[in-house]
């Protein structure tokens, strides 16, 4: 069994960051893939009616890298994600999240949803912004502009507004207790006389932290949601009230004694609750775009993808996904 482990230091705020993240880029799961070799120079992606091209892609590889540096570092580069190589996975990701944008784009105009003039006018600005920062050699390789750069914002914005309009009536009530966070922290033994003992020494008044120390390698804490380990273990941990100390309880990978440092965070559980919603919406969303999708045809040109490494980056000062979220925060699509 894993659990999701929450250091004391930094250990909230990296997991808030960690699951806005994977909500942002789930939005934008498209699935399939065509191969073509009918391509202008720089042009990646065709869907329908739009292309889209090297220098687009190259300005969301930059921001999801940039991204995910900000929470492991950039010794990322060097590891790997979902078994994966981290820049092959980088650039999956935007392969798949740009799909899905422009497929989102086509059912936005189908649909008749149009932007304001104050949303067009903070598309000028946001472009402006953002290109500002940008290297002088990096614009020159990429041939980016200031137009290009708008029309990427007015892409983006386009399908949160379609996402909105599609989920706006999509609703389910979540109860306190579905939500509940708890913090705990746990003694892991290998077979249940081990746990008794441990017991034992508890009720005879030895601290839970030296038994930690002893059993474990490090001390730390978790934030419990539900859903997230073995039902024994849940059952057990949420039953306890803030101070008190479980039974032992037996898993597949262990025997586990646990103890209640919080049994409800309120700010956690608020926003763990607003996930859960969140998460909900998207499922319905994702079902009703996956059978339109299906059917749309996407080319790509595979021979300018696979060219792409972790050097196909813009030298950049300004956060592109940052400006998009200042100017358009009431329409960002979070999974």
């Amino acid at each position: 069994m894993k659990l999701k482990k929450t250091y004391i230091i930094a250990g909230v705020i990296f997991s808030i960051l960690v699951v806005s993240l994977v909500l942002i880029h789930k939005a934008f799961s498209g699935k399939n893939i065509y191969i073509s070799s009918g391509f202008e120079r720089s042009v990646m992606i065709k869907v329908d009616h739009t292309e889209t091209k090297l220098s687009e892609v190259v300005v969301h590889i930059s921001s999801i890298a940039a991204e995910y540096e900000n929470l492991f570092g950039p010794s990322v580069w060097e590891d790997e994600m979902d078994g994966v190589a981290f820049e092959d996975y980088i650039i999956n990701e935007v392969k798949t999240k740009l799909t899905r944008m422009k497929c989102m784009d086509q059912v936005a105009i189908t649909r008749g949803i149009v932007l304001s003039n104050q949303e067009e006018a903070n598309i000028k600005k946001a472009a402006s912004e953002y290109l500002a920062g940008v290297d002088k050699e990096s614009i020159r390789k990429y041939n980016l502009t200031q137009s290009e750069v708008a029309e990427m914002y007015r892409s983006m914005l386009l399908a949160d507004k379609l996402y909105q309009y599609m989920t706006e009536n999509v609703d389910r009530e979540f109860s306190e207790d579905d939500a509940r966070v708890i913090s705990i922290q746990y003694i892991k033994t290998d077979s249940l006389g081990a746990a008794q003992l441990i017991e034992e020494r508890i009720k005879a008044g030895t601290s839970f932290s030296s038994l930690i120390k002893e059993n474990n390698s490090y001390e730390y804490e978790y934030e419990l949601r539900r859903g997230e380990t073995e039902e024994a273990f849940e059952t057990a941990a949420y039953r306890l009230a803030t101070g008190e100390v479980s039974a032992p309880v037996e898993c597949s990978d262990g025997v586990y004694i646990i103890l209640c440092v919080n049994d409800y965070d309120k700010a956690k559980t608020t926003e763990n609750k607003q996930r859960m919603i969140d998460e909900y919406k998207l499922a319905n969303f994702n079902a009703v775009f996956d059978e339109y999708e299906a059917g749309v045809y996407a080319e790509y040109n595979e021979k300018l993808w696979d060219s792409l490494d972790s050097t196909s980056r813009l030298t950049v000062t300004t956060d592109f996904q940052g400006i998009y979220d200042r100017y358009f925060a009431t329409t960002t699509v979070e999974e």
